[in-house]
């Protein structure tokens, strides 16, 4: 009788979830539609949105995300995200046109996290380099500049650029003064 009992006992506290049903998350409150984005994904195939956060709810009425497709993502809530996919300028004329209510049940839905990618981090963009005044060590007229010497037109140059400059280029170099210039 005891076991039986323990039984009982263990199966009564045993959440839903464990029993491979899925509950439905009671503390994801839905946002403001015009509430700040926190970050911008897409998914990478086509998945259903929900109106709610989990597979319980309803299938949203816009039905799936296309691949690709960039979704602005509000909140995250137990594995599930909130978003909207309409771009933040048409929004007001959303909500004029149909009412806040509806315009919540219009652009707001909830899509699984982990169908959802966030795009790479922007690489720092390093600021282009400062142009240095060049100094021309010797000004090419008749060849062309190769490391810090001049060579012939038809030969192929195998050193890294140096303080040569060609003929062309040396006016803009130091922006006319140019300094130990050697005539070739």
């Amino acid at each position: 009788m005891k076991a039986w009992a323990l039984f009982l006992g263990i199966f009564l506290l045993t959440p839903s979830f464990a029993l491979g049903q899925e509950t439905k998350p009671d503390s994801c409150v839905s946002v403001d539609v015009k509430a700040p984005t926190q970050w911008i994904g897409s998914p990478p195939r086509n998945v259903n949105i929900r109106i709610g956060p989990g597979i319980d709810y309803p299938v949203h009425e816009s039905g799936e995300l296309f691949t690709g497709e960039e979704i602005q993502i509000l909140q995250e809530c137990h594995g599930w995200l909130q978003a909207r996919s309409m771009p933040e300028h048409l929004i007001d004329r959303v909500i004029e046109q149909r009412g806040e209510s509806q315009a919540q049940e219009m652009l707001l839905f909830w899509v699984r996290k982990d169908l959802i990618r966030r795009p790479a981090k922007p690489s720092t963009v390093m600021p282009a380099p400062v142009p240095q005044r060049r100094t021309c060590c010797r000004i090419c007229r008749r060849g062309k500049a190769c490391g810090n010497s001049c060579i012939a037109r038809n030969l192929t140059c195998h050193q890294p650029r140096g303080c040569a400059c060609n003929g062309e280029d040396s006016a803009t170099a130091t922006g006319g003064e140019l300094c130990r210039a050697m005539q070739i």
